[in-house]
Formats: structure tokens, sequence, C-alpha cells
């Protein structure tokens, strides 16, 4: 999200450096990047002396019964540096200091150095890590790496993206579940300004973002409901049916503004925003008939309604995915409340605006780790 919220900034300035959100800061830098420093601030107040990123903060459970979360009497556990970690929060502060640079220049430069002794750090680890690093590891690297050639134009940096990145082939695949999943870092090197980056890998990287719009176009053509998704083995979970995997055909629109794209991005995101069987969207506070009852402890706790803006996981297949923590509403309540059973229901029809039903309520945003 925090990437997402910097690349809009990124590809629509005038419009995003004017769009208030409301937001109780004076730093005179864009809302919508405040929201975003908001995040990436926490991981730089983490950073150690020698730059590395911890993983993040954890409680050693669940919220105890009656907390909410500024309020907590729970300890906070902070994890451990590692690589996976720091090129994360490379990618991202490094793409922050790059658009602040236009409002702030100082508050950028701190930035960018944060991020360049992120990265050293990552690569003084690599070595050692490398036989046991995962593909999503990998990814994020040469993620980290592109995003630090545009902000410093230090050759070394695009040395390090051409070491695992897939655009060095013609017509790349850049979605390849298991083996690399590059749409991120292919967009950020296809826009690198004239001067930076090989035109034929930028091409490259235009056309493997087209393909995959085209079969984000092809997928919405064999479903009933317009819902596009680059990868046909996609399970039916977490926000395969509330969020619109729509990423790819909106950056091929902004790249060739080829308008069988933009209509492909607008039917993809009708079946989450009301147009599905039950008429719901899967949004708070979106439209006339929105969910209501998100797993949100913190409005359930202290008496209020949930901020709008949320989305939940929404419908999942309870075919494929019936272990205790997916069916036990079924087994212990709805079962005895539906006709025919809940878990025969075909899952589009299957929503339950119930809270505490983590599986179809809770919405953590990256739950499909697709990019």
């Amino acid at each position: 999200v925090t990437m997402a919220h910097l690349e809009l900034l990124d590809l629509f300035p005038e419009y995003f450096k004017t769009l208030k959100l409301g937001l109780p800061d004076s730093s005179k830098l864009p809302d919508v990047m405040q929201e975003a420093l908001w995040e990436i601030d926490l991981f730089r107040r983490l950073q150690k002396p020698d730059g590395g990123i911890p993983y993040g903060l954890e409680t050693d459970g669940d919220p105890e019964e009656g907390d909410i979360s500024w309020l907590t009497t729970m300890h906070l556990y902070e994890f451990a540096p590692d690589s996976f970690s720091s090129w994360t929060y490379v990618a991202a502060c490094a793409r922050a200091a790059r658009l602040m640079a236009a409002f702030n220049v100082n508050k950028a430069s701190e930035y960018a150095i944060s991020a360049v002794r992120a990265m050293e750090w990552g690569e003084a680890h690599y070595a050692e890590e490398r036989p046991k690093l995962t593909w999503e590891k990998i990814d994020a690297r040469n993620l980290a790496a592109v995003e630090l050639y545009w902000l410093t134009h230090n050759p070394k940096w695009n040395d390090v993206f051409l070491e695992n990145t897939v655009i060095t082939a013609a017509h790349p695949e850049l979605f390849q579940w298991g083996k690399a999943v590059q749409r991120d870092a292919a967009f950020v090197y296809a826009r690198l300004p004239k001067g930076l980056g090989d035109p034929l890998l930028k091409q490259n990287a235009k056309d493997g973002l087209e393909a995959m719009a085209k079969k984000c176009l092809a997928y919405a053509e064999g479903n009933a409901f317009n819902i596009t998704n680059p990868d046909k083995w996609r399970p039916f979970i977490g926000g395969f049916y509330s969020v619109a995997d729509a990423s790819d055909l909106c950056r091929a629109h902004y790249l060739t503004g080829k308008p069988e794209y933009l209509a492909g991005i607008v039917q993809a995101c009708q079946c989450a925003t009301g147009a599905n069987p039950t008429n719901l969207a899967f949004t708070t506070g979106l439209g006339s008939n929105p969910i209501r009852h998100p797993l949100l402890l913190d409005s359930r706790r202290s008496g209020q309604s949930a901020p709008k803006g949320l989305t939940v996981y929404g419908p999942i297949d309870y075919v494929q995915y019936h272990d205790s923590s997916t069916i036990w509403p079924m087994t212990y309540f709805l079962n005895q409340q539906c006709i025919p059973p809940a878990n025969t229901w075909p899952i589009q029809e299957a929503y339950f605006d119930i809270y505490l039903y983590p599986m179809i309520n809770e919405f953590t945003v990256d739950v499909w780790a697709g990019n």
C-alpha cells in the first residue's frame, strides 16, 4: 500500500499534490505522501546504526480482552534485522526520497541516505544468505536495486538489478509464481528517465507489462463477474472477489493509452463494488449497501462504527479451504441457521457479514503476495 500511494503521486503529481485526506500534519508534503511516510518512518526509526532494518513489531499473541491498539497491555517485541526487510524498506524509502525532493530537498536527502545504508547492509549479507534466499526475497532485492538506481543514478545499483531481472529476455514473463514476480520492478524500469537504463530492456519491460494486461482481460472473459487476474492458478481466497487485481491493466493503460485496458479496469472493479449475487460492496462506507462488520477490534471495543474504506477478504471457496479456522462459524452457528447448510452455498452467495470471522472479514491488505 505504501508503494501504491507513492506510485500514484509519481504518475499523477498534479492531482495528488493537492488531494486532501484530512491529515493533521504541517509538513507541507502531499497528504498521500504523508500517508506513505507513516509506515516508512516506523522502519526508519527502527533502522540500526549499521543500516539493517528489522522485520517489524509484534505482540506475543492476540490482543487481551478489552484492549485497543493505542492502549494495549501486551509487550511489544522487535524483530532482528534481515536482508528481506532491508530490501523491502529500500524500495519504499528510495521512492519516497526521489519524490520528496520536489517538496523538501533536505528531508529527501535524509531518506536517501537511509535507503542507501539499508541497501548496503543487505548487500553485505547477500553472499552468505544467497543459497537460502527464496524467490520472493530475490524479487525484493531486484525492486530495491532499480528504485535506488533511479534515485541515485549510480550504475552499480543497475548492475545489481540486472543480476536477477527477467526483462533481459524478449517478451518476459513477469508473473511466475514460485519463481519470480517482478511486475513492480518492470514498471519502474520501463519509466526510467532518458539516459538511465537500457532502451531495449525498457521495451522488454513494457512488452511484459502489456502481456500481463492481456492475460487479465483473457481471465475476465472466462468468468461471469469480469474479475481480472494475471495468474490463472490464484485460489479463491484472501480478496479474490473483494479486491480488483487490476494494477497490470492500470499500468498498461498508463504506458499505452489503449482504451481496452481502461474498459477492463472499470469492469474489474464492479464485482467488489456491488455487482455480485449478494449486492454488497466489500468495502466499508462504499455505496448504498457496504459490509458493516469487519474484524476491527478498535471500533468494536470502543463502541464505534468501523471507519470507511476497509476492504475485507470477502467470500472464500469453502470446498477447498475447510480447516477449523475457516469453517468453525459454519459448524457451530451458520449451518444451524441456514437452509441449505451455509457451507454448501455458491461461493459468491456465501458471504456473511459477521464480526470475528477472520477468514472473510479480516482486512489485512497484502494477504495475497501477488506483488
